[in-house]
């Protein structure tokens, strides 16, 4: 009885634990560790987000990129801020309510105010990015993802990612900032 129950321990309890495990990620490389985040992630989208850049491993927030592949592809509309429609703030704003819990509002100036700026090549997972888009005033925001990419409300594409070093956005890129983020912000 006692060996059928450390089999059944074995067999079953231990690997629904998978990454929840606090040993697990301690001794392996992060190849290793990447790759082994790559079978078993709740991500959706995984392959795409991995196709256009975007380095994922046991650290990323699994409830942010499953909540942006959501709107991945949603029509640009001026004033937007839902799935049948919504402009770079609204995206944003709708990003940061439902995955941190922090109401931002207005434009896109607006929520640069709310912002500490920080130096691009310090940029993190969930940071906004601000751009001067024809204007000499900001006119874009978005939400930095990893490794140089980012997602946003494009008017001519909706919802789309892209990357920071493309010429379009290097010669509109104004500046970066962050928004205290609860802690705990990685819950599946």
């Amino acid at each position: 009885m006692h060996k059928k129950l450390i089999y059944i321990l074995l067999l079953f309890i231990i690997p629904l634990l998978g990454n929840n495990l606090p040993f697990r990620f301690a001794k392996i490389s992060a190849t290793e560790r990447t790759s082994s985040f790559k079978d078993s992630t709740n991500v959706k989208g995984y392959t795409y987000f991995t196709r256009h850049g975007i380095t994922m491993d046991s650290l990323c927030n699994t409830r942010l990129y499953n909540e942006v592949y959501g709107w991945l592809g949603v029509r640009y509309c001026y004033a937007g801020h839902t799935k049948y429609g919504v402009d770079c703030s609204g995206f944003v704003t709708q990003i940061y309510k439902l995955i941190y819990s922090i109401k931002l509002g207005g434009g896109a100036g607006d929520i640069y105010k709310m912002v500490k700026p920080i130096e691009k090549k310090d940029l993190k997972e969930g940071d906004l990015i601000f751009f001067k888009i024809r204007h000499s005033y900001i006119s874009h925001v978005a939400l930095y993802l990893s490794n140089n990419k980012f997602v946003h409300a494009t008017t001519g594409y909706g919802v789309r990612i892209d990357d920071l070093n493309e010429p379009y956005y290097y010669r509109y890129y104004f500046s970066a900032g962050r928004i205290d983020k609860p802690l705990v912000q990685n819950t599946n």
